[in-house]
């Protein structure tokens, strides 16, 4: 879970820019998701150094990314 003082620390560091394809809120209108960079095994309280702002399209490419990854594995 990310408090609301973290997530606001991280989008204030974003600049109103996806962290990933540098996509601006004002220019393309987008969204911006604060999420973990990687996926958290241990128990230890986020920061955020372990956090981003990424778009919608970033993250549904990081979701699908982390599926096939995670079949390849098997």
């Amino acid at each position: 879970m990310i408090d609301d003082q973290l997530r606001a620390e991280v989008l204030l560091h974003a600049s109103g820019s996806c962290q990933i394809c540098e996509a601006t809120i004002n220019r393309d209108q987008i969204k911006l998701i604060v999420c973990a960079k990687k996926n958290q095994l241990s128990s230890k309280p986020l920061e955020a150094s372990d956090l981003w702002a990424i778009c919608q399209s970033c993250q549904s490419r990081r979701v699908i990314a982390n599926r096939e990854d995670s079949v390849a594995m098997d």
